[in-house]
């Protein structure tokens, strides 16, 4: 397969990791009114906060390094870093844009 082809991947598994980002900042920034504006009681919410971190570490992890992952116990380690590469080139150009909107508006 073509270098393009990889790159594509790694360009959607970036969007991947944005939209799933930005899911958990509208969840977070909607806390209030999803859980009803209760505060939380003991120690359930640096529970559900530490778990939030932990399955979300997996998630993004396994969107940035799984395919370049396979790729390369394949054998196909320029195809592995041109994904690798793609897909963290990706997620730095949407935290450009991000800044550039939060600057600029």
């Amino acid at each position: 397969m073509s270098i393009a082809i990889y790159i594509k991947r790694g360009v959607r598994n970036a969007l991947g990791v944005v939209m799933y980002i930005a899911g958990i900042a509208y969840l977070l920034n909607h806390a209030a009114t999803i859980f009803a504006s209760q505060e939380p009681d003991g120690p359930l919410a640096p529970m559900m906060m530490l778990l939030l971190f932990v399955v979300s570490a997996l998630i993004t992890s396994s969107l940035v390094l799984w395919q370049p992952l396979k790729l390369l116990l394949d054998g196909k380690k320029s195809e592995a870093g041109a994904q690798l590469f793609a897909t963290g080139t990706s997620l730095a150009v949407c935290l450009i844009a991000v800044v550039a909107l939060l600057a600029f508006r």
